[in-house]
């Protein structure tokens, strides 16, 4: 069915401007059928946040208190090669720096056995491998966050925790946090413990990022504010009224 001959509801809500400029331009959408809401997904967070307990995190999963935390987020690829390519470059990296903790969080859908014996050739590297383990509490006790395309990059921003986009294939990635200035980009080897060090170090650049981040996160999400399902109803019920 051509989009000229859809049937358009309504209403229709939608997370933020970006999904509703999609609507417009490629589903003929008028846009007074549009409603931005934010992602309802998120509404538990803002009160979530306030019973977390930093030192508490950090005792259960066995880190160190004294050092700086990266959280690696996984994400699965379809060649074993670029898994161990993207493994090898962080873990040297990142072993190389002092005073630094690796979380790896693994994706739901692969194996942590291929992280640990990976992690562990890497005499200097400190890390902790974990699978079933609640994101945002990982994000909240992080420093910074290393992703490739993994949609827990958009939860890193809405924890606002630097964001580092590690891309070694050349691939296009079917999301890029850092084309919109929300994420640095790190795309050739070697450079990756700079990146790292210039965000824990050189505040001016950590603000600028998460500014960027920030405006990325009303495109895309609106407001994360524990209001988005309520906005949601407030649409339907005045709609009913209007019946």
């Amino acid at each position: 069915m051509k989009p000229n001959n859809c049937p358009i509801p309504t209403i229709t809500a939608v997370y933020g401007k970006e999904d509703r400029d999609f609507l417009i331009k490629e589903g003929n959408y008028p846009k007074e059928n549009i409603v931005i809401t934010g992602n309802q997904r998120y509404d538990f967070l803002p009160e979530r946040i306030k019973e977390y307990d930093k030192k508490e995190i950090i005792s259960e999963l066995g880190l160190d208190d004294g050092k700086r935390t990266v959280l690696f987020i996984t994400s699965p690829f379809s060649s074993d090669n670029n898994i161990k390519t993207l493994m090898n470059e962080i873990f040297n990296e990142i072993s190389s720096l002092d005073n630094i903790q690796l979380i790896i969080k693994v994706h739901p859908t692969e194996n942590e056995r291929l992280y640990e014996e990976s992690a562990k050739r890497f005499k200097n590297l400190d890390f902790k491998v974990i699978k079933n383990k609640n994101m945002f509490e990982l994000l909240y006790v992080s420093d910074i966050a290393i992703t490739t395309y993994s949609t827990a990059g958009l939860e890193a921003m809405i924890m606002k925790k630097p964001l580092i986009v590690i891309n070694l294939t050349g691939e296009d990635y079917p999301i890029d946090y850092s084309g919109d200035g929300a994420a640095l980009r790190v795309e050739e080897k070697g450079i990756l413990r700079t990146a790292i060090t210039h965000l824990l170090e050189h505040y001016k650049l950590k603000i600028n990022l998460l500014k960027n981040a920030d405006r990325y996160l009303h495109k895309h999400l609106y407001k994360v504010d524990g209001k988005a399902a309520e906005r949601i109803i407030n649409i339907i019920e005045n709609e009913v009224k209007e019946w």
